[in-house]
């Protein structure tokens, strides 16, 4: 993890309104906020945040799995199918599971179905 300190960090909050927004139905993502959450999850990562050092090494297996899914269908060239939108959304979703505590603390109206 000593590696991981090096990385780039976030010079501005990540609102928690606009993951938030990710996840409302309806909602097209486009490339930005895949970038967004995938940055967010890297910067908690590089930043050994609590939330995500508290999880069982396989959640955080899945996690890195789903983040990488999430990467890879940013690479894609039909992001904009609705399976597509739908599988980004769950990577997503899933990339951020031990972070979603935080974000609730912040926004009271966090929602995924």
């Amino acid at each position: 993890m000593d590696d991981l300190a090096y990385l780039p960090v976030l010079k501005l909050p990540v609102l928690p309104s606009r993951i938030t927004r990710i996840f409302e139905p309806g909602y097209v993502i486009c490339r930005d906020d895949v970038l967004l959450v995938l940055h967010y999850v890297q910067q908690k990562v590089a930043l050994e945040d609590p939330l995500l050092m508290d999880l069982p090494k396989p959640r955080l297996i899945t996690n890195f799995q789903y983040f990488s899914e999430a990467a890879m269908l940013l690479l894609g060239e039909h992001t904009s199918s609705y399976s597509t939108q739908e599988r980004l959304r769950t990577c997503l979703h899933e990339a951020l599971y031990g972070l979603r505590g935080e974000m609730q603390q912040s926004s009271m109206n966090y929602s995924v179905s």
